[in-house]
């Protein structure tokens, strides 16, 4: 038989209900994100649906990802806007996810259309969806796996 024990709401948890969305306040505060929308709607506070400015608290967690997802699926997991991650990245210098700013090599470029797009994306550090966007330009066809 599991036991629960609750901990009693403090201020400056309750301070963020509202603010950021739910999920993120879990993470900040330690705490379910079902204990959380349920504090929130005893209180009666509306759930906060776009974040305008980052949470006063960014998780060093947070910081790992950056780069390693896109900027909009690490703003929709964590409840900011697009702009808030991507200030936060350029502030810590992370390159965005598939970025590259070394040009493609001509041995780079001889691989589309010889081996399939997931392979020479791997190969390269680029997307699949940036070696796709190449591969028609050049008017190649696609490789099957």
């Amino acid at each position: 038989m599991k036991i629960r024990t609750w901990k009693l709401w403090t201020k400056k948890e309750e301070a963020y209900l509202g603010k950021h969305q739910d999920k993120v306040v879990s993470e900040i505060i330690g705490r379910s994100v079902r204990c959380v929308k349920w504090r929130r709607l005893k209180l009666g506070i509306h759930y906060a649906k776009k974040p305008i400015t980052a949470p006063k608290t960014w998780l060093p967690k947070w910081d790992a990802v950056l780069g390693r997802l896109p900027d909009s699926q690490i703003a929709r997991q964590f409840g900011v806007t697009n702009y808030v991650v991507f200030t936060r990245r350029k502030q810590l210098g992370i390159k965005a996810k598939g970025q590259s700013k070394a040009p493609w090599t001509d041995k780079q470029v001889s691989w589309i259309g010889k081996l399939p797009d997931n392979v020479v994306a791997e190969k390269t550090g680029r997307s699949l969806k940036m070696v796709k966007l190449i591969r028609k330009h050049l008017n190649r066809k696609e490789i099957a796996v």
